[in-house]
């Protein structure tokens, strides 16, 4: 019997691929290292068939036809792609709660505010051991590193459409901007082979296009949101070509809508930090981070500049870092992150600081190296007003 003619996407697919392993030989990307740019062999029609059987459900057609036709898993952006066997096990109910409901209605969906993503999520109810299902109708299809995780949907005007989102419910979750599997998927090798930089943000969470692409999406477009979502995709590129920096330098000065200007340069603060945090003799620019550090109102900023600051040695910096703790340990996101810091997850692990003025507060304590004590007793001693000032005169700052 003569063997089925490859579907022309599927050649496609493979050269990319076979182009982007070129492109990273040492697999020095974030996750290579896992799925090396292997494919396991296709799977049957009738193992997907069981597997949709047993689950349930009906896959994406992009997805399934991808499995049976280019690779039961493997390669794949972060550390790759999940084939029907980790499927199952990440299905089953080997830790004793069932995250997903693949047969139910899915209930996320895109650009979901803190506020509803934490009526969905239910923070007080899993404290109590309740369970909470806002994952349902998703499949996990991959693992980006921890409790990230990356997903499809699988119904709902949404299905087919890549997700990204954290099992341990820290955050709410990211659609991927292309409408199916095999476009993200495609985008990623295309990102791979231009060696553009997914470290910086991570695959996806940012626009796709060159830098010309870009900077005409920049020129056309009057939504200060898609104006600073444009801007900040720009981290992925490795280098930018002088017409597209001198392009954005002139739209910096020249943007009319403030709050696009504010974020403008909010980015250009950050890139400066970036480049900072990576040289040596820091010390020899503290002053300029001791007037910053003094001034800026801006928490997400402030966790940038407390990076940056990290290994300088200088008691006038520490005298700052425990202002900046006074000043935003009170904070109701900080207590709100204080409060996931005590909590006793799956493994034993805690929920990490995830709202800007927590995370902070957490950077600034690790330059303290949390006071002596865990990461989950240095929150404790700091919202202890007795113990914190406690601490504060044993140490000098009071």
């Amino acid at each position: 019997m003569a063997r089925t003619a490859q579907p022309s996407w599927v050649k496609h697919i493979l050269k990319l691929l076979g182009q982007a392993k070129a492109k990273d030989p040492d697999l020095a990307r974030f996750g290579a290292y896992s799925h090396q740019y292997k494919l396991a062999v296709p799977a049957g029609e009738e193992a997907i068939q069981k597997f949709e059987e047993q689950q349930g459900i009906r896959l994406p057609e992009e997805y399934r036809d991808f499995l049976m036709l280019v690779g039961n898993g493997g390669a794949g952006p972060y550390y790759g792609l999940y084939g029907l066997k980790a499927l199952k096990e990440d299905l089953s109910d080997s830790h004793g709660v069932r995250l997903y409901r693949v047969m139910k209605e899915p209930v996320i969906y895109p650009k979901m505010s803190e506020e509803e993503w934490d009526r969905m999520a239910d923070p007080e109810g899993r404290r109590k051991g309740e369970e909470v299902h806002p994952y349902a109708g998703i499949l996990p299809i991959g693992i980006q590193g921890c409790t990230l995780m990356t997903g499809l949907m699988l119904a709902g005007p949404y299905r087919g459409q890549v997700v990204y989102y954290d099992e341990d419910f820290c955050g709410p979750p990211f659609f991927a901007r292309e409408k199916g599997f095999l476009e993200w998927y495609e985008r990623w090798l295309r990102e791979v082979i231009a060696g553009y930089n997914e470290e910086e943000v991570g695959f996806g969470l940012n626009m796709d296009g060159t830098p010309v692409q870009l900077m005409e999406l920049y020129q056309q477009t009057d939504n200060p949101e898609e104006k600073t979502e444009i801007i900040e995709s720009f981290y992925k590129f490795e280098t930018l070509p002088g017409k597209q920096k001198t392009y954005f330098k002139q739209a910096c000065a020249e943007e009319t809508d403030m709050e696009v200007r504010k974020n403008l340069n909010r980015n250009d603060r950050i890139s400066l930090f970036h480049c900072i945090q990576e040289l040596k003799g820091k010390e020899e620019v503290l002053d300029y981070f001791l007037d910053y550090l003094s001034t800026e109102e801006d928490p997400t900023l402030l966790i940038y500049a407390v990076w940056c600051t990290e290994g300088v040695e200088d008691r006038q910096l520490q005298e700052l870092y425990v202002k900046l703790l006074d000043k935003y340990r009170t904070h109701e996101n900080a207590k709100f992150d204080y409060k996931g810091s005590q909590m006793v997850l799956r493994g034993g692990a805690c929920l990490g600081a995830s709202r800007p003025e927590g995370q902070l507060t957490s950077n600034l304590m690790r330059q303290f190296d949390y006071f002596g004590l865990d990461y989950r007793g240095g929150w404790k001693l700091l919202m202890d007003e007795g113990r914190w000032r406690e601490w504060k005169q044993q140490s000098g700052f009071a």
